[in-house]
């Protein structure tokens, strides 16, 4: 089976730290919810302002804000619906990925399928300034449409970047974000896997 070929040009990281994840309980919105990357020191996860893990059936997240952020949102079991100020609207099923730069600013609601249950990872990642008043965009990033590598005992789900030639259907078109595709997918496989882990590099 082929290895993977380390990329020259990719700069060499080492981990700095690694945390438990902070179960938080059950609250007016979700069922039950563990934060991965909490909002409690942002200087030292920027980009990253956020990774939860939440389960929720009739309640969810209603009609809310997001401006100058982009989201993340891996459905892990279940059906989400979501549906915005402008008219879109869809439902994810397992396995798919939704990639939200709420930009200029988008108001939306992310709901259970007829109020039944989702699991879901949400990650949210922080637009450099110059960058925060983009256009808002959606990118669904369906699982049997995603690429996959497997070699060496090692299961890749390709979001976003490039893994050994493999391109990520994610469209980057900020340039200042371009590297940290790898860096969202680890914290998502990871969690997935059941680690509950977060860990940051340097």
């Amino acid at each position: 089976m082929q290895a993977l070929q380390r990329n020259e040009s990719t700069p060499t990281r080492t981990v700095s730290r690694v945390e438990d994840k902070i179960h938080l309980g059950p609250d007016s919105q979700v069922d039950d919810r563990n934060a991965i990357i909490a909002r409690t020191n942002p200087a030292a996860t920027d980009p990253f302002l956020l990774l939860a893990e939440d389960w929720f059936s009739a309640t969810g997240f209603d009609w809310h804000p997001h401006r100058g952020l982009e989201t993340v949102t891996l459905v892990l079991d279940g059906v989400l619906e979501h549906g915005d100020n402008l008219g879109n609207a869809g439902a994810l099923t397992s396995g798919d990925v939704q990639w939200m730069t709420a930009g200029r600013g988008i108001i939306h609601r992310e709901l259970a399928f007829r109020n039944e249950r989702a699991h879901i990872l949400q990650l949210w990642v922080n637009l450099p300034a110059e960058l925060k008043m983009v256009d808002t965009r959606y990118q669904d990033l369906r699982a049997a449409a995603r690429p996959v590598i497997e070699r060496d005992g090692v299961r890749i789900d390709v979001v976003s970047g490039d893994v050994d030639g493999v391109v990520g259907g994610a469209v980057r078109g900020h340039p200042k974000l371009t590297h940290l595709g790898h860096q969202k997918l680890t914290h998502l496989a990871a969690i997935a896997g059941g680690l509950g882990r977060s860990a940051t590099t340097a």
